[in-house]
């Protein structure tokens, strides 16, 4: 594998996940920049068709455990995964020599994206029990979207399925119809249910409201070359707890 293979035109940036009810740092996103600045999710689309994605994931691995060793206190980041890789046995047997070699105290998860779908349950099953037998977690990126469906996570036994922003964002009665789907499902399964894009105080409220439990969004931070573990976002919580919902919806 060319390690360095991307460097020249993509960097990693880290959003924070936050636990909506602590307000720290649960773990960080690792997000695909590219330097040329065209959208991730059309560069990302352009490697799963050209075959390049599975080199990209296993770099995205590698610079993910490198930012985790280079952190003392340990924090889970969370790595994009396309969903044809999770059935590549290549990519599996590259994927599980990075994770067994990593230092203890990296903690490194994975979010599985099917803007391809998942050609194969059992190969991508195996991937996921694999990981999680090393320590990782692993979950459903984009729920609703492209492929991804409630049937993916019920059938590979995840930790946690994320709500993109197209969903988060719109404050309407099909939203949150499928957000409580979504949150219904998790407390049922013993899930984390993360909201993505979340923005501002009527956004946040709303969401909890509706059993979101983790979150992220320009409301805690955004995306930066650097991660910060002990942040604390506690000073969200008093304006959000003097917001009522019937306001936080009107917000929107």
């Amino acid at each position: 594998m060319e390690i360095g293979l991307f460097d020249g035109w993509v960097e990693q940036h880290y959003q924070p996940i936050v636990d909506l009810k602590t307000m720290r740092i649960g773990a960080c996103e690792a997000l695909m920049r590219p330097k040329t600045g065209r959208p991730a999710d059309k560069v990302t689309q352009e490697m799963e068709r050209s075959g390049l994605i599975r080199r990209f994931d296993l770099w995205s691995i590698n610079k993910a455990i490198a930012k985790g060793e280079s952190h003392e206190a340990p924090v889970l980041i969370s790595v994009n995964l396309s969903g044809l890789n999770v059935c590549d046995p290549v990519f599996f047997d590259r994927a599980m020599a990075l994770l067994s070699k990593k230092p203890e105290h990296v903690k490194i998860g994975f979010e599985i994206t099917e803007s391809m779908p998942i050609n194969c349950m059992i190969k991508a099953a195996r991937f996921v029990g694999e990981a999680q037998a090393l320590g990782c977690t692993v979950g459903l990126d984009d729920l609703y979207t492209g492929h991804s469906s409630l049937a993916t996570a019920t059938a590979l036994g995840l930790d946690f399925i994320k709500l993109p922003g197209e969903i988060t964002k719109q404050r309407i009665a099909q939203s949150e119809e499928m957000i409580r789907q979504a949150c219904r499902f998790a407390g049922k399964s013993g899930l984390m249910v993360v909201a993505e894009h979340i923005d501002d105080l009527g956004q946040l409220v709303w969401l909890k409201s509706l059993g979101v439990t983790h979150g992220q969004g320009w409301l805690f931070a955004k995306a930066t070359e650097g991660i910060d573990h002990s942040a604390n976002y506690a000073h969200v919580l008093k304006p959000a707890q003097e917001l009522t919902l019937e306001a936080a919806i009107n917000l929107g």
